[in-house]
C-alpha cells in the first residue's frame, strides 16, 4: 500500500513538474538595420528567454524569394504563377536558422532569418510563428524596415542580388558597364590618335609658317574679346583669354601650357622664359591668368574696366615677350 502511495505521489510530482517545465520570461524581436538600400541584407531575430524552452516550436520562413500579393487574390492560382515569371520578387529569405542558448538561471531560443528587399518602400517583416507546447501562439512586436534605391543616379555599381532572379539583373548591369567603359576608353584614344594626326599634318603643311603671336592675334580676333566684356559675358571672356594666352606662350617658349594649372605655367615660365623677360613681363602675364581664374572658378564678376585693363595688359605682355631679346639671356632666373 505505502508503494502504491509513493508511486502515485511521484507521478503527480513529475506531472506538476512538466506542467511547470515551460516558462516564457520575455520575448523580444529586433531588425539590423533598420534601414537600407535595395538587396542590402538585413538580419531579423526573434528571442525567447524563460525555461523549458525545448518544448516551444519556431516555423521558420523558406529560404526562398517571394512575390507580393495579387491585387486581385480571386483570380486563378495559375495565373499567379504565369506573373511572378514576369514580375521580380518583393523580397528574399536568404537564410534561417535557430540558435539556442543556456545560462545558470535561464535559456534562450532565438530565431533568426537573414531577408533582403527588392523594391523600395516601408515593409513589415514577415512573421515567425512561435507556440508553446500547449500549441498557443506567443506574441511579439513585428518589425518594419525602410528600403530605398539601391542607385537614384542611375550610375552603374555592383550590387548584390537576390537569390533567384536578380543574377540576372546583376549579369546585364555588369555588361552595361563593361559596354559604357569600353566606349569610353574608344572615345579616350580616338581624341589622342586625331590630336596626334592633327599636330603632325600641321607641323607637314609647306607654305608661310605663322609666328605664335601672329597666331595669338589671328586667335583675339575671332575671340573677339572686347565684345564679350561689352556684353557682361564674363566667364566667357575669362575661359577665352585663357585658352588663346596658353596656345600663345606654348608656341613661344616651347612647352605645352594647354592642360597645365597656372601653378604649373608660371613654374615652366621660370623655367624656360629668359630671365630679363620674365623679370620685367613674368608678375604682370601671372596678374592676367590669376583674375581669368577667379572669374572662371569663384562667385566673383570683375567690372568691365578691369576686364579692359586686363585685355590691354595681355596684349602688351604678349607683344613684349614675342619679340627675341638683343642679348642672349640664359633660360631661368
Amino acid at each position: 500500500m505505502n508503494r502504491i502511495v509513493f508511486i502515485l505521489l511521484l507521478s503527480l510530482t513529475m506531472l506538476c513538474g512538466l506542467n511547470a517545465a515551460v516558462t516564457v520570461e520575455s520575448v523580444e524581436s529586433a531588425v539590423t538595420p533598420e534601414k537600407g538600400r535595395v538587396c542590402d541584407p538585413f538580419t531579423y531575430t526573434v528571442t525567447v528567454q524563460g525555461t523549458g524552452l525545448d518544448k516551444i516550436r519556431a516555423v521558420l520562413p523558406e529560404s526562398k524569394s517571394y512575390f507580393p500579393e495579387p491585387v486581385d487574390k480571386k483570380r486563378k492560382t495559375t495565373d499567379k504563377d504565369k506573373d511572378e515569371e514576369n514580375i521580380p520578387p518583393l523580397y528574399a529569405v536568404k537564410s534561417a536558422e535557430i540558435i539556442r542558448g543556456r545560462d545558470a538561471d535561464s535559456e534562450t531560443l532565438t530565431a533568426k532569418i537573414t531577408i533582403i528587399y527588392m523594391k523600395p518602400g516601408t515593409y513589415t517583416l514577415p512573421e515567425i510563428k512561435i507556440t508553446g507546447d500547449d500549441g498557443i501562439p506567443i506574441g511579439y512586436k513585428l518589425q518594419t524596415v525602410t528600403i530605398i534605391e539601391t542607385n537614384p543616379g542611375g550610375a552603374f555599381e555592383e550590387i548584390e542580388g537576390p537569390i533567384e532572379p536578380a543574377s540576372d539583373y546583376k549579369r546585364v548591369a555588369l555588361i552595361a558597364a563593361a559596354v559604357i567603359a569600353a566606349i569610353a576608353l574608344a572615345a579616350a584614344a580616338g581624341y589622342y590618335i586625331y590630336r596626334y594626326i592633327r599636330k603632325r599634318s600641321e607641323s607637314s603643311i609647306p607654305g608661310i609658317q605663322v609666328s605664335p603671336y601672329e597666331q595669338f592675334v589671328i586667335d583675339l580676333d575671332k575671340l573677339k574679346p572686347e565684345e564679350l566684356i561689352a556684353s557682361g559675358e564674363v566667364r566667357q571672356y575669362a575661359f577665352g583669354m585663357s585658352i588663346t594666352f596658353r596656345r600663345f606662350i606654348s608656341g613661344r617658349f616651347d612647352f605645352d601650357a594647354a592642360e597645365m594649372t597656372t601653378d604649373e605655367i608660371r613654374g615652366n615660365l621660370k623655367r624656360f622664359m629668359p630671365a630679363g623677360l620674365y623679370n620685367v613681363h613674368g608678375d604682370e602675364i601671372m596678374r592676367c591668368m590669376d583674375l581669368w581664374d577667379i572669374s572662371k572658378f569663384a562667385e566673383f564678376t570683375p567690372p568691365g574696366e578691369m576686364l579692359t585693363e586686363n585685355l590691354r595688359s595681355v596684349k602688351r605682355g604678349a607683344e613684349k615677350v614675342s619679340v627675341p631679346e638683343a642679348v642672349d639671356v640664359a633660360p631661368g632666373i
